[in-house]
């Protein structure tokens, strides 16, 4: 017996960083991804000169005035252009609370993910909490002017994260989540 599954097709991936080798080796595992590596800097002057379109940017500690016109993942966001409100600092939390019916965290084990910091985020209605401590949500997913969005309230640097397996598998799901 044999299936014939739909050819897949190739997703354009912007990663807007200083720089974060384990963001850029956890996209590395996904051969469909087109992946593209600017500073935010080079960013800003791309969106204003209208750069080319991509299906999904990553921000990684830096977040724009204004939302990208592609599906978004934002690491630990912050300022007016943050998809969520941003509020106070929260000292070790922990995934106390995780949605395990939704596709972004299918097949991850977060429950004993060790995180420094983070902050809380404060979700608009119709956003979905996937993951929240008990001081408040930490993983928030939604819309925005007809893009899908998460956000993740810590820097993946300041947990051990990006050691498990979980990491590669949170994004790689976003992705899919955006695109399929």
């Amino acid at each position: 017996a044999y299936a014939r599954l739909p050819e897949r097709r190739r997703a354009r991936v912007q990663v807007v960083s200083s720089g974060n080798m384990f963001l850029e080796a956890a996209l590395l595992l996904d051969e469909y991804l087109d992946v593209q590596l600017v500073s935010p800097k080079d960013y800003a002057k791309k969106l204003a000169s209208g750069g080319a379109r991509q299906d999904v940017v990553i921000f990684d500690g830096a977040t724009p005035n204004d939302a990208p016109r592609a599906h978004a993942i934002y690491l630990d966001p912050r300022g007016p252009g943050s998809p969520v409100k941003v509020e106070g600092e929260i000292r070790s939390p922990g995934f106390d609370k995780i949605d395990r019916k939704h596709p972004i965290v299918r097949w991850t084990a977060l429950d004993d993910v060790n995180i420094a910091r983070g902050h809380k985020l404060v979700p608009q209605t119709g956003d979905k909490v996937v993951g929240a401590s008990a001081e408040g949500p930490i993983l928030v997913t939604g819309q925005r002017g007809g893009f899908k969005f998460v956000a993740i309230g810590f820097d993946p640097r300041d947990s051990d994260l990006p050691l498990r397996v979980a990491w590669p598998l949170l994004l790689l799901n976003s992705i899919n989540f955006f695109t399929d």
